[in-house]
């Protein structure tokens, strides 16, 4: 173990940037990595706020992080394809490849996937990290760490068009504009799909714009509709939302994409 620099969610609603303990021996077929670029998911946040997400405690000390982009500066043995000064991206989910999901080549649905800051398991908001190097991808050198740190939600985007079986002319309409959100419809417009974002959140709207550049269009205010919570601490005063599982959102999609085709797919995100 070396003791490291990291941000430590020490519990919930506590942060501490501070050294810590980690495992930083390279052993074959790993390679040690420096952290240039991490985002911040919404489970990072999740666990700060909540202290756990299901059955996963913050009940000890964890890094967070888990969507980053850095240097090779260290390779063990039997490593070949990659080399020190390497810019890469890694992949945050560990699996057993014993495992059935594995050797049927689903490793992300193995259930012993040790993840990346997902108790007890430490995340990578530090200055080096050591990781499989099988897990680990060199990046192209018109790709910045910023957009590499950003290939693992990305791929959640990729997944979710993939999963749909969307193809080109299709009209897709995304439930969600957070990060997730916008990957997919980033996705979709990647497939000659026109995607449009439906925001849950009101501040999702304002995010939007300036991240997409105008790429897909926000229908966020026309779309939506009030509903008064009783008993809510807003003392019952109406708010924003969206239920999904509404039956009348396909509906309503297809009134709002009017003269642009009824929308071929409704994806939820978060």
């Amino acid at each position: 173990m070396t003791e490291v620099r990291a941000l430590v969610l020490e519990r919930q609603h506590v942060l501490a940037l501070r050294d810590i303990d980690l495992p930083m021996a390279v052993g074959p077929g790993m390679v040690r990595i420096a952290i240039h670029t991490v985002g911040v998911c919404g489970s990072d946040v999740h666990y700060y706020t909540h202290g756990k997400i299901g059955p996963f405690v913050v009940d000890a000390p964890m890094v967070l992080g888990h969507e980053a982009a850095g240097t090779v500066v260290e390779v063990g043995e039997d490593v070949s394809h990659l080399r020190v000064g390497d810019r890469v991206c890694m992949e945050p989910g560990i699996p057993d490849p014993n495992s059935r999901a594995s050797r049927m080549g689903l490793y992300n649905i193995d259930p012993t996937v040790r993840f990346w800051a997902t108790p007890p398991v430490h995340g990578v908001l530090t200055s080096q990290v050591v990781h499989p190097a099988i897990y680990t991808f060199k990046l192209p050198d018109n790709v910045s760490f910023a957009e590499g740190a950003m290939v693992e939600p990305f791929a959640v985007g990729m997944q979710a068009a993939f999963k749909a079986g969307i193809k080109p002319g299709d009209t897709a309409v995304v439930l969600g504009a957070g990060p997730i959100g916008t990957m997919v419809a980033l996705a979709a417009l990647a497939g000659d799909v026109r995607a449009w974002s439906w925001p849950i959140l009101p501040s999702q709207s304002w995010i939007l714009r300036p991240a997409t550049k105008g790429l897909f269009r926000s229908i966020f205010a026309k779309m939506i509709w009030r509903q008064k919570l009783r008993g809510s601490p807003t003392g019952g005063a109406p708010i924003w939302f969206l239920n999904v599982r509404d039956r009348r959102v396909p509906g309503k999609a297809s009134w709002h994409c009017r003269g642009r085709g009824a929308p071929s797919w409704l994806l939820a995100c978060q």
